[in-house]
């Protein structure tokens, strides 16, 4: 069921534009100069190293689309 006509909660909490953007640019997308930016980066380089250090290409991928839907759950929990 889509939104009533009229809603401003897009404008309110940004997720749609921050997935968009995500999906289009993927976890390249992500500003490393910002305290968010970095904070991702820390949980994902604990992420590698809590499997082995060195991973596969699959797990690799795995890790950025964990990565991306970390950074949206945190952004709709902030």
């Amino acid at each position: 069921m889509p939104a009533p006509k009229g809603t401003q909660n897009r404008l309110v909490h940004g997720l749609y534009a921050m997935k968009r953007s995500l999906s289009q640019a993927g976890y390249n997308a992500i500003d490393r100069r910002t305290s968010v930016g970095k904070a991702l980066d820390k949980w994902r380089a604990e992420l590698i190293a809590d499997l082995g250090g060195d991973v596969s290409t699959q797990q690799s991928a795995i890790i950025d689309l964990a990565s991306k839907s970390k950074l949206l759950l945190d952004s709709i929990d902030a």
